[in-house]
């Protein structure tokens, strides 16, 4: 088969991309050692008073970093996954979809779906961030009910002021990779094709 310029370029392009793709998904594995990191710290931090306070609010810091991360690292995988469907549209034929592959004849994923992959990730770090929490609540609040205002310690606030932040934080900047990943999805959805399945994940 003989190759054009155009059709070398696109070859090259599509490997490119599956090597973005599989540095993204290492990103996401580095980020979770940091946050085991983190973890350890906790149990340093033993029944130790206002030092929890801030090691919990430092873990929800890292979590909304490694959070970040599985957002980001999706939204790059989705885009580049839509890519390779693009080019794959260059060169396959309806054909195709039986005898090789039915994916690069699905529309784009949807801007909202995580990989399955991620969806693991972005579990292990709400759940490292509710028991954070709770084994503070329990560690730091709790003893305080019932007694009298004098003894309020604004610290014992400081972990979920921070997750609060963060949340709020972590939630802008999902939507903003959700509108990147909307434009990529109006503006390239690939070459027209008459047999164009519904996205299945």
């Amino acid at each position: 088969m003989d190759l054009d310029k155009r059709d070398q370029f696109l070859i090259a392009m599509y490997s490119e991309l599956w090597g973005n793709i599989n540095r993204s998904i290492t990103v996401s594995w580095q980020a979770i050692a940091v946050l085991a990191g983190s973890v350890a710290t906790l149990k340093l931090v033993g029944d130790g008073g206002m030092l929890a306070d801030f090691t919990v609010a430092l873990l929800a810091v890292v979590v909304t970093w490694q959070m970040c991360h599985v957002f980001d690292s999706n939204s790059w995988f989705s885009r580049n996954q839509g890519i390779i469907s693009n080019i794959e549209r260059q060169f396959l034929v309806k054909d195709d979809v039986k005898e090789i592959l039915p994916y690069f004849a699905m529309a784009h994923r949807p801007p909202d779906r995580l990989l399955h992959h991620f969806r693991l990730h972005s579990l292990l770090g709400v759940g490292v961030m509710f028991i954070a929490l709770l084994y503070h609540f329990v560690l730091r609040v709790v003893p305080g009910f019932g007694l009298s205002c004098k003894y309020f310690d604004p610290l014992r606030a400081l972990p979920y002021i921070v997750t609060f932040i963060c949340l709020f934080y972590g939630s802008n900047f999902r939507s903003e990779l959700r509108a990147n990943l909307n434009d990529f999805n109006d503006l390239s959805p690939g070459k027209e094709l008459d047999f164009v399945n519904k996205f299945v994940d």
